[in-house]
């Protein structure tokens, strides 16, 4: 799985290591375009088109968690599935905040992503 650090101008600090156990790693459930907007596609193009718009759900989510202050409470942002999940590294605080950020359905500690953390 691609991980990329989130990139938010003006950012110069990581966490030390002693705020990297306040550091968690979080499932970003993103909405889903509806069905009857992808009925006339075949699946190559549901594909392009899924990805395409989680991507742009991504980066619209990236500019919130600037605006919201809350950039440096996040380590990590990865890049997002077809099926609209999204893996972030960052704190309490922000999973709690998230929930109001546009677009997401929910917020949840996975175990599944364990391979994508912070080093």
């Amino acid at each position: 799985m691609n991980t990329h650090k989130l990139e938010l101008p003006n950012q110069v600090k990581q966490p030390l290591s002693e705020e990297r156990e306040q550091y968690k790693l979080f499932a970003i459930t993103l909405k889903r375009s509806p069905t009857s907007e992808l009925a006339q596609h075949n699946w190559v193009d549901k594909y392009e088109i899924l990805l395409k718009k989680v991507k742009c759900q991504r980066e619209k989510l990236i500019t919130w968690l600037s605006k919201q202050g809350l950039r440096d409470e996040v380590s990590e942002i990865g890049e997002p599935t077809v099926f609209n999940i999204l893996p972030i590294v960052c704190t309490q605080n922000v999973a709690k905040q998230l929930s109001q950020a546009p677009g997401v359905v929910s917020v949840s500690t996975n175990q599944v992503l364990t391979a994508f953390s912070p080093n």
